[in-house]
């Protein structure tokens, strides 16, 4: 037997986005994202991250390891985070992102209208999007560290 629409709208979990910053040096941080990130979390990420730069914190490593699901709305609040840190001097790395948002970031950056903005360098792990001389090498896959 098929549920009925009720029953189903009874089951439908909410949107959850968790948000944890740690400082690293001075101007760089680490922001371990918890959960969805889309059309409805986006804003939340953003309401904590577009701030940083302007207050010397240049360079933001986003923690995608818990990261669940990225839609494109999420990924492009993530660009926009990355446009406002590149004006100060700096930029957004993304460290172990799931294969859904590697995939998001390689169709978002290469044929969507981000394309205008600097891409996102991808990691698989925190400690090597931290090791690249804070960003400033090449190592980065899909971007070109904070240069």
């Amino acid at each position: 037997m098929c549920p009925t629409i009720p029953d189903l709208a009874e089951t439908v979990v909410p949107r959850h986005l968790a948000v944890r910053i740690a400082t690293v040096v001075t101007d760089t941080v680490v922001a371990e994202i918890d959960g969805e990130l889309d059309l409805h979390t986006a804003p939340l990420l953003e309401a904590i991250l577009l701030p940083l730069p302007p207050t010397g914190v240049r360079h933001i490593v986003v923690d995608a390891g818990n990261l669940h699901f990225c839609d494109v709305c999420g990924f492009r609040a993530l660009s926009e985070i990355n446009d406002v840190a590149v004006s100060h001097g700096g930029g957004v790395v993304i460290a172990r992102p799931n294969r859904i948002l590697r995939r998001i970031s390689a169709l978002v950056q290469e044929c969507g209208p981000a394309a205008r903005s600097r891409p996102i360098p991808l990691f698989d792990e925190v400690a090597d999007a931290l090791t690249t001389d804070a960003g400033t090498t090449d190592a980065g896959r899909g971007g070109s560290g904070w240069n």
